[in-house]
């Protein structure tokens, strides 16, 4: 189990800051007790946040949000990919790509990165839920498995979305004044 964490600003972001991704992530973090990572985009628009619990690859090339060896795209992950041995294979044969760690996060996005993200979803089998940013086109992709079995919550309103592997990551975005049934 790990835990994801982040916010968009459809508009200028005038108050949120890394301090703040860092209170969302920190509230999930009996999710991931490994390791805490956050990005944020130039702009200051795009955060992504990360609780890490290391089953794959328990070295600090695992940690999340990661990105591609392209640069163009950043996840932040959740989940298990079943087949990404068969993958990391395809992708080494078919693009001769070296891959960075031997995470199941890295073949993802890497797939993601030769086949684009509705392709490449094709291939996959597993249990996840992620958030990608494409940095060229800029969107942000929420994803769910097939069958919804890792939790993906959000907040959306004409200024930004919030999301999170729990609701109280979102009760910790400031400003937010939500009613939550739990």
């Amino acid at each position: 189990m790990c835990g994801i964490s982040g916010v968009i600003f459809f508009k200028e972001n005038k108050f949120f800051s890394l301090d703040n991704l860092k209170k969302m992530t920190d509230s999930i973090s009996h999710r991931g007790p490994d390791s805490s990572g956050l990005w944020v985009s130039e702009n200051k628009r795009v955060f992504l946040g990360h609780r890490r619990l290391s089953i794959l690859d328990l070295s600090k090339a695992g940690n999340q949000p990661m990105t591609s060896s392209c640069t163009r795209y950043v996840i932040t992950f959740n989940g298990e990919i079943y087949n990404f041995i068969e993958l990391s294979k395809k992708l080494r044969s078919t693009f001769n790509l070296n891959l960075k760690n031997g995470t199941d996060t890295i073949v993802l996005l890497e797939l993601i990165s030769k086949y684009g993200l509705k392709s490449a979803l094709k291939y996959v089998e597993g249990m996840f839920a992620f958030a990608l940013w494409d940095r060229k086109d800029k969107k942000l992709f929420l994803v769910r498995d097939r069958f919804g079995e890792k939790p993906l919550f959000y907040h959306i309103n004409q200024n930004y979305l919030i999301f999170g592997s729990e609701l109280k990551s979102i009760k910790k975005f400031p400003s937010i004044n939500l009613k939550i049934c739990e």
